[in-house]
């Protein structure tokens, strides 16, 4: 096996360089949402919640419309007096036209179901939308397979040597049992924990290297995962499932883009063998999927074990193709290390029950319900008539393709 391309550091050559190249699959069992920043109001799209039909406009198309049917003085109009309560599909059929004979879409989504109280009207509102590439297909960012990748190896290394980190311990309790938490000092805890686990590159013998240099995560390399289809998109409800819940999740007016399950996604990962060495936090791709295993069955399930959730499937997680949450409204215990570093499960429900009551003190936290496990509900979303977990995905690899040299 040959040694690779030279590492730049600031424009020198530093070291010879081995990596490891893989082809990944990301298969999505769950609605996956990777958010955009970008916000779809009642103005950007039509939907009819008697045919669960919604379709997103094309503004070009969608003013080139209105012009040619000189509608676009009273549309405008209608806009100042309603605002983003209009409903463009009950507008347009008070105009005489049938909005889904007309091509004004960038897509169109059958079968969006919105879930209201007895008595409510069926509408949505904001939509938060999912990541895209300049034509429109949905895909999972590198950076986001990478940021799950990094909570669970954290996850799996604290859990493993907890005795070493019982100062970060104790820091992280006394910030959370105060008054008034201050979530700089708790970042600045994980932060610190985050450099003592990862920050072993070492310096090569030409440069002294510091800081984010030395971080291990630095010799992965993931690319963005490739295109889905728009067909794969749909919108889905926020739906919360307690441990006391006897049928029917929670429904919140809040709704989501998604990628469908269903979804098969291949992405590049790229092993700098050179650069991570021989560390304790993870030595292949091979260790790599066995520790996102072992974070599913050691941290996620003892909290899940909680819920009886009426899921579509059971899904099962191997060392060769572990289960994995991406993206958005997965849960607060996927991306939180306190149940990895916690002596014991009533700690750790103790201190994250202190930690939401204090975030979410203005809305909707009643601290005594959280006797059991905290959070206290499981994320859910429908998938036609069932439900399934909320950006849950599997990986896999599917080839050891090259390495350079």
């Amino acid at each position: 096996m040959e040694a690779g391309q030279k590492y730049i550091y600031r424009g020198e050559n530093l070291m010879l360089r081995d990596i490891v190249n893989y082809k990944l699959v990301l298969e999505t069992l769950g609605n996956v949402h990777v958010g955009n920043g970008e916000k779809l109001s009642t103005l950007d799209y039509v939907f009819d919640s008697k045919s669960e039909k919604y379709g997103l406009l094309d503004p070009s198309k969608w003013m080139g419309f209105l012009s040619d049917k000189n509608f676009l003085e009273e549309y405008l109009k209608n806009i100042e007096s309603k605002g983003e309560s209009i409903s463009n599909y009950l507008w347009l059929v008070g105009k005489g036209v049938d909005p889904w004979e007309i091509d004004l879409y960038r897509y169109i989504i059958e079968n969006v179901k919105v879930r209201v109280k007895q008595g409510e009207a069926k509408k949505l509102n904001d939509i938060a939308g999912i990541t895209k590439n300049v034509e429109g297909k949905p895909y999972i960012p590198g950076s986001s397979i990478k940021g799950m990748l990094r909570t669970a190896l954290l996850s799996v290394f604290l859990y493993n040597n907890k005795t070493e980190y019982q100062k970060e311990m104790e820091e992280i309790t006394q910030i959370i049992m105060r008054d008034k938490i201050e979530k700089k000092e708790l970042k600045r805890v994980i932060n610190t924990l985050e450099k003592k686990v990862f920050n072993k590159i070492k310096s090569p013998p030409e440069k002294e290297i510091s800081g984010q240099v030395k971080d291990l995560l630095r010799g992965i390399i993931i690319s963005d995962s490739s295109p889905e289809s728009v067909n794969m998109i749909s919108i889905k409800q926020k739906l919360d499932y307690g441990i006391n819940t006897k049928k029917e999740p929670k429904s919140l007016p809040i709704w989501r883009e998604v990628i469908k399950p269903g979804a098969f996604m291949e992405f590049q990962v790229g092993i700098d063998r050179t650069l991570i060495g021989e560390n304790q936090v993870f030595k292949s791709i091979e260790d790599i999927l066995s520790k996102l295993h072992y974070f599913w069955e050691t941290i996620i399930m003892p909290y899940e074990k909680n819920f009886a959730a009426p899921l579509k499937d059971v899904n099962i997680s191997t060392n060769e193709s572990p289960l994995v949450y991406i993206g958005g409204g997965v849960g607060f215990h996927t991306k939180s290390i306190i149940y990895a570093l916690s002596p014991d499960g009533d700690t750790a429900r103790k201190l994250i029950s202190k930690y939401l009551d204090f975030s979410f003190k203005n809305t909707r936290r009643v601290p005594a319900v959280d006797t059991v496990v905290s959070p206290r509900t499981l994320k859910l979303s429908e998938d036609e008539q069932n439900y399934v977990l909320m950006g849950l995905c599997r990986l896999r690899v599917v080839k050891n393709y090259a390495v350079n040299g």
